[in-house]
């Protein structure tokens, strides 16, 4: 970026950023007139040159920090040599000079350079004086340096597993150490963490973890949900009814004589008619009233015996008594009916003239599926009609990242592994953790639609 006007009087072949900022100082603070756009260039002047000072106070503060490392060096010799001082571990291994392995010659200044961050690295060097031009603006505060500060320089592995920004590069510090060797491979240990292939897997697998931690949430949340919504439901079935059941009353019942006058021997327990009904209250008023014309008890016996009617109803009055059955079951049409037959079939009523066969099973009503039957149902269906095995004589263990032989016990787990993956991944696309409905109507159908 350009200055806001030409300069005339400077040496405009200076090489050094600072150098050309400082001619161009120099010949502004050298004109009797100033301009408008001559005061503009003065701050941006004066912005780049405090910028520059800083800088270089940040490179003095990066030079002598790990010089002051070296002052555990004299502490710490000290006390290995009189007093026997011991850190973390047993000991140290003590080298020619009876100093431990850290104190010989400059060696902890030397590693500090090269794998120890100190504050001085909270601040970011601005290697380009022209950034200050373009992205400064002069009217700001001169003493302003927010923005030389920055999150720190990044460690080797530039991930976002990783991040380096202050003290030894791995939290590996030379003084927990008994030698130069053991200091090394516990870096190269700890390295090994942050290869690119080794991050790749871990990163993969946090998505995969964050992902079903986020499943697991929205699954809480849809569960509550669901939970308060059948509280609701509980408290409304409590105050309202459906209009269709306010007037339902299964029932099945017996009609008897108390006294053998139409009913023969061969009609068990003096049964006059076995009937059922989805309502029995107003069907059970048909047979209340012997003296309407239109009661169906007296119909049904005057047309059976040939009798007139005033002969059944003078006879039937104060001969009539009933029995009603009332099960939870009966409200199921087929098995009421069923269980009408049944009634028929033992005790032979005198009116009855079908279901004489009647025979009634006591598992008449299903139970419904668990959730066990259909998921075992599901993984069935996808390992034998869909998952293809592979034939390899080796296999990938991702629990103990290594392949492993097929045939062997690992083998067998990590095939397990992979077809639990595959299984899991077929699952959510097909949406089948809410598609119970459907397998419990029409099996084949359903799995006609996902296969």
């Amino acid at each position: 970026m350009r200055l806001h006007s030409d300069i005339k009087g400077y040496d405009n072949s200076a090489k050094d950023p600072i150098t050309y900022l400082k001619n161009h100082l120099e010949a502004i603070l050298d004109r009797k007139k100033v301009s408008e756009d001559d005061k503009i260039n003065v701050c941006i002047l004066l912005q780049a040159l405090d910028k520059h000072a800083a800088n270089q106070i940040i490179e003095e503060h990066r030079i002598s920090e790990p010089f002051r490392v070296f002052a555990d060096i004299i502490e710490g010799e000290e006390r290995v040599r009189t007093k026997g001082w011991k850190r973390k571990i047993v000991g140290y291994d003590m080298i020619t000079e009876e100093k431990p392995w850290f104190a010989a010659g400059t060696l902890l200044i030397k590693l500090a350079k090269k794998y120890y961050k100190g504050n001085a690295y909270k601040f970011r060097i601005v290697k380009d004086v022209a950034d200050f031009w373009e992205h400064n603006d002069p009217k700001n505060d001169l003493d302003d340096h927010a923005d030389i500060y920055d999150q720190g320089p990044k460690g080797f592995s530039n991930n976002d597993l990783y991040r380096w920004t202050k003290g030894w590069e791995f939290d590996v510090d030379p003084l927990d150490h008994r030698n130069f060797k053991s200091f090394m491979r516990k870096r190269v240990r700890e390295q090994l963490k942050y290869k690119p292939e080794i991050v790749r897997v871990k990163l993969v697998e946090k998505q995969a973890e964050d992902k079903k931690l986020e499943q697991q949430r929205l699954e809480v949340e849809r569960t509550e949900k669901l939970k308060k919504q059948e509280e609701i439901e509980k408290l409304r079935s409590k105050r309202y009814e459906s209009i269709d059941n306010v007037s339902r009353d299964p029932a099945a019942y017996i009609l008897c004589e108390r006294k053998k006058l139409f009913s023969k021997v061969k009609n068990k327990c003096n049964t006059l008619y076995v009937g059922e009904s989805l309502v029995f209250s107003s069907r059970v008023s048909a047979y209340q009233d012997f003296s309407k014309p239109n009661n169906e008890l007296v119909n049904k016996l005057a047309n059976k015996l040939k009798k007139p009617k005033e002969y059944i109803v003078e006879r039937l009055k104060n001969n009539v008594k009933i029995r009603v059955f009332r099960f939870k079951c009966l409200e199921n049409n087929d098995h009421r009916k069923e269980f009408e037959g049944y009634l028929i079939h033992r005790l032979n009523p005198l009116l009855n003239t079908s279901k004489r066969n009647g025979f009634y099973k006591r598992s008449f009503i299903e139970k419904k599926p668990s959730d066990e039957d259909y998921w075992e149902d599901v993984e069935d269906t996808y390992r034998d009609e869909l998952y293809e095995y592979g034939d390899s004589e080796t296999i990938y263990h991702v629990g103990d990242k290594k392949f492993v032989k097929r045939d062997s016990e690992d083998g067998e787990e990590a095939v397990d592994i992979q077809f639990q993956r595959s299984f899991r991944t077929w699952i959510n696309k097909n949406n089948l953790t809410s598609r119970m409905d459907e397998w419990k109507e029409d099996r084949e159908k359903f799995f006609e639609s996902i296969l």
